[in-house]
């Protein structure tokens, strides 16, 4: 499971992390906080940056490095987690579904 958190946390964000480590997933937490809360459920802890130039904020480091971890996670269990996922997802009720 990887867990994307940047400039502010939510409780559904610290919820869902801690449910996907509950559930047996293996959790990475990417994040611009070097403390982040999310590290008490987390495997594993990627800070990066999202400091831009002149003092804009940018997703580009994260956005990379996310590319990267998928590249190298992708596999058939993949499907069967994206799946496992939208359940949660369907489950918390989280989403307001639009036609």
């Amino acid at each position: 499971m990887i867990v994307l958190n940047v400039w502010r946390l939510t409780r559904a964000l610290r919820g869902l992390t801690r449910m996907g480590r509950k559930s047996g997933a293996t959790v990475c937490v990417l994040t611009d906080l070097r403390s982040s809360p999310l590290a008490e459920d987390a495997h594993h802890v990627i800070v990066t940056p999202v400091e831009g130039i002149q003092g804009t904020a940018s997703l580009t480091a994260m956005v990379a490095t996310v590319q990267a971890i998928l590249g190298e996670l992708t596999d058939a269990e993949a499907g069967r987690a994206a799946g496992r996922v939208q359940q949660a997802w369907n489950d918390l009720d989280l989403m307001d579904d639009q036609p």
